[in-house]
């Protein structure tokens, strides 16, 4: 018995890139890229919102604003929408926590426009730096495509307020015809 579990403890010290599991309830989602809904935008656009990466750890980095890179706070609150990244296939976590760092320092010193620089732009240069190569789009792409749904109430806070302007408009122009 002693034997094996000095065994098994010799393995997971010689797993230095072991990856910590999601906690939803922190906001931490461990080498994802996130993405959370923008008020009012969202609601006519569900597919725009705001987009941030999640390091090693699962601390969210995003592209705030001008020269503002948060870390573990990201800007529109809870994650609702995750696509996860298989660093374990490429160069690791280590690597994967130094592409967002380079990312995040490039970014903290550059302005923030909404069509031009964003916090998609942010997201897309740490997974390029990371080797991945990447475009804002593709990036939006693969999160809307091939991502995931955090729980439930995520699902419904994008598309009830979507179905409720929807259904403004519908009336509204039921009414004026």
């Amino acid at each position: 018995m002693a034997s094996r579990l000095s065994r098994d403890l010799a393995e997971v010290d010689s797993a230095s890139d072991l990856i910590v599991p999601d906690d939803p309830g922190n906001n931490r989602f461990p080498c994802c890229v996130v993405w959370g809904p923008l008020p009012c935008l969202t609601w006519m656009f569900p597919f725009i919102g705001h987009m941030g990466i999640a390091d090693s750890s699962g601390k969210v980095h995003d592209f705030a604003g001008p020269y503002t890179v948060l870390v573990d706070r990201f800007m529109i609150g809870k994650v609702r929408r995750i696509f996860r990244v298989d660093v374990s296939m490429t160069n690791g976590p280590k690597a994967w926590d130094e592409a967002i760092a380079k990312a995040d320092q490039e970014y903290s010193g550059r302005m923030h426009n909404l069509f031009c620089n964003n916090c998609h732009h942010h997201t897309a240069q740490a997974l390029t730096n990371f080797g991945i190569r990447s475009t804002q789009f593709s990036v939006l792409r693969s999160l809307l495509f091939q991502g995931e749904w955090v729980d439930c109430p995520s699902i419904l806070c994008i598309v009830v307020p979507f179905l409720a302007v929807v259904g403004v408009v519908v009336l509204i122009s039921l009414l004026a015809s």
